[in-house]
């Protein structure tokens, strides 16, 4: 069975595609939820996480020295030599 992302989910994805970094105030506004709290977007980048990762696909939350500005990047995952 696919699975299927929420209207939210698409949207954030859809600022994520472009493959920059984008922080959590962009994602929220893409969201079309600037009051939307981080507990809430971090739900949201959990679960596209999980299908995108069978997918060879992943978003990676980068932060700076010192853990501030954090920013979220859509990347695409190469395979190991490791890998079965």
């Amino acid at each position: 069975m696919a699975e299927v992302f929420t209207p939210v989910q698409l949207r954030i994805l859809g600022l994520l595609s472009d493959g920059f970094r984008h922080s959590k105030v962009e994602l929220k506004r893409a969201a079309d939820d600037e009051w939307m709290s981080d507990n809430a977007l971090a739900v949201h980048i959990c679960t596209i996480r999980k299908v995108l990762k069978p997918r060879g696909q992943d978003v990676l939350c980068i932060t700076a020295s010192g853990g501030y500005p954090i920013t979220y990047q859509h990347v695409r995952l190469l395979r190991s030599s490791h890998d079965s």
